[in-house]
């Protein structure tokens, strides 16, 4: 029984009407991924990648069927450095989505939900060069604006509220953020709880825990510094509900190993985390989450 992680967004698309009373998870917000230029402006073009199994059961033959479903997030994401210890960042999506079941294929793409941020530096003793271990701990908190389109299902559509680029709701997140550093070692933890809202139409994505840890280097060659990076992401979505009712098989969780390279040079940082599952426990089975992939260029000023 294992819970979910990573930097971005998860979605599962629902299953077919021969299926039990089950649908993908929700939409989620990645890990936004390791920077060691933790203080400054920047703004970038980040990609996500994910891909899904998801699998139905007629309930008169038995017969398990699956199909796939590709989920492409392209952000632009910013970050403005308001006072020594205030950072506000803002996330804005845009989804491209892919479903096969059989020799059919549907999409679906638009604006997704942008995100808002505000960081406190809680604690760093990064100035002092006397100190051979360097702590840093931030406090962020935000909101998700319900900017992507949500379509509620008809009463006599399969109830899919996954396959959507937006979630139709408000929702409030609270991040943790903690980096030690030794030398050219580093260790990060991040930490990520979204307390999600309900739709006008009655719909409630369960809320959501997340987490990373990673073990990181920054080495430099010349004028190009590099940062490889290993790590564990973790993940935990409870249930959804529609019309206060809970909707069945719509939790899970899962973990992932991560594996990271960062390349820095002058104001410009690019960036890769490939992420293959180790662990998981999507709608009870019914979800099978494959490798992802995200990729990042960034400019700071």
């Amino acid at each position: 029984m294992i819970r979910y992680i990573l930097a971005g967004w998860l979605m599962v698309s629902a299953l077919s009407a021969s299926a039990c009373d089950a649908c993908g998870c929700s939409i989620a917000q990645s890990y936004t991924g390791l920077m060691p230029r933790l203080g400054g402006h920047f703004a970038g073009i980040w990609w996500q990648h994910q891909r899904y199994q998801t699998f139905s059961e007629d309930a008169f033959t038995g017969f398990r069927q699956g199909e796939m479903a590709y989920f492409n997030s392209f952000e632009v994401r910013t970050r403005f450095q308001l006072h020594p210890r205030w950072q506000a960042s803002v996330i804005l999506p845009y989804a491209y989505q892919l479903r096969e079941s059989g020799d059919v294929t549907s999409t679906l793409s638009g604006l997704g939900d942008a995100v808002g941020m505000l960081h406190y530096l809680a604690y760093s003793n990064g100035d002092s060069l006397q100190r051979p271990l360097r702590h840093r701990l931030m406090l962020g908190v935000g909101a998700k604006l319900p900017t992507g389109a949500f379509q509620q299902p008809g009463p006599t559509e399969v109830v899919n509220p996954n396959f959507q680029v937006g979630t139709g709701s408000w929702d409030a997140l609270f991040n943790l953020s903690y980096t030690l550093r030794y030398e050219s070692w580093g260790f990060n933890m991040d930490a990520t709880y979204r307390y999600n809202g309900e739709s006008p139409n009655g719909y409630r994505f369960g809320n959501r825990w997340s987490g990373v840890v990673s073990v990181f280097r920054l080495e430099r060659i010349g004028q190009v510094e590099l940062m490889p990076s290993i790590g564990l992401f973790y993940e935990k979505d409870e249930l959804d509900t529609e019309n206060d009712f809970y909707r069945v098989q719509t939790d899970g969780e899962a973990l992932l190993a991560n594996a990271g390279l960062e390349l820095f040079w002058r104001q410009y940082n690019l960036g890769a985390t490939y992420s293959t599952p180790w662990q998981q426990n999507l709608n009870d089975g019914l979800v099978e989450a494959a490798p992802r992939l995200a990729v990042h260029l960034n400019y700071f000023f």
